[in-house]
Parts: structure tokens; sequence; C-alpha cells
């Protein structure tokens, strides 16, 4: 699975900046961007579905939720991610589905331990036809 991402020079944590041609394609490739870093995503199957929803008050919030709900499933609940599916998004709620495995050590390596995202240099922007986030990564 491939994922478009930057990474921006950030002392001690990992900034990232990427881009979607939509709102909802800019938290889906976040999301992966997330999962990219931190594990390899090529070797875990979608065996187990689970439902994420998140309410908060305005889009940078909602992304910053989200990413955390990412980082929590794959870190804390050891959780791997392979496949994303957004069926919601609006201003203020994204609802998801996020399918993976539990964690096994022989086949799924642990690129990077990510502690959690900041609200250091979040931001979302909408340019002529795309949309762009920064958002930091505690290592």
């Amino acid at each position: 699975m491939s994922v478009s991402y930057r990474l921006f020079d950030h002392t001690s944590d990992l900034g990232v900046e990427v881009r979607g041609n939509s709102l909802k394609s800019l938290f889906h490739n976040a999301a992966m961007a997330v999962l990219d870093l931190a594990i390899d995503t090529g070797s875990t199957k979608p065996q187990i579905v689970k439902k994420i929803e998140i309410t908060e008050s305005n889009h940078e919030l909602l992304l910053k939720e989200w990413l955390s709900e990412i980082v929590y499933q794959t870190m804390t609940l050891e959780f791997m991610i392979s496949e994303i599916r957004i069926t919601q998004l609006t201003s203020q709620k994204i609802d998801a589905e996020i399918g993976g495995e539990k964690h096994n050590s022989h086949r799924h390596p642990i690129r990077r331990e990510l502690k959690g995202i900041t609200y250091h240099q979040l931001s979302i922007r909408e340019q002529e036809k795309s949309w762009k986030a920064r958002f930091v990564i505690d290592v």
C-alpha cells in the first residue's frame, strides 16, 4: 500500500505534511501516513473490523483525535491496521471502519514507537483544488 507524505524538520519529534484531493482523502492519507511511520502494513490482513466514531468542534481537533485513535489502536491495543474506510466525515464528526489483526511479532515489525499526536503546528488548509494538513507526532 503506497501513501504519499512528507516529513518536515522538528526537534526530536516527527513533523508530517500530507495532502488530499478532498477532506475525506486528506483524513485517510493522514492516517495511512501515521501507520506507515509505525508499522509494516503490507504484512497485515483485515481479519477484524472495528468501527470508530469521533466528534470534535472543528477540523483540526477532529484530525488530531482521529490520528490519536489510530496511534492508540496500533501502539496501545496492538491492533495492526491494514485498511481504513471513512464512511462519514463532516466538519465535526468522523465515522470509519478500520480493518486489521492483533499484533504478531513474527509478522508485524514495528518501525517506530509513536506516543501521540500533538497540538503543535496542527493545521488543515484548503488550497485551490486540494487539502493540506500538518501535524507533529511525539515519538
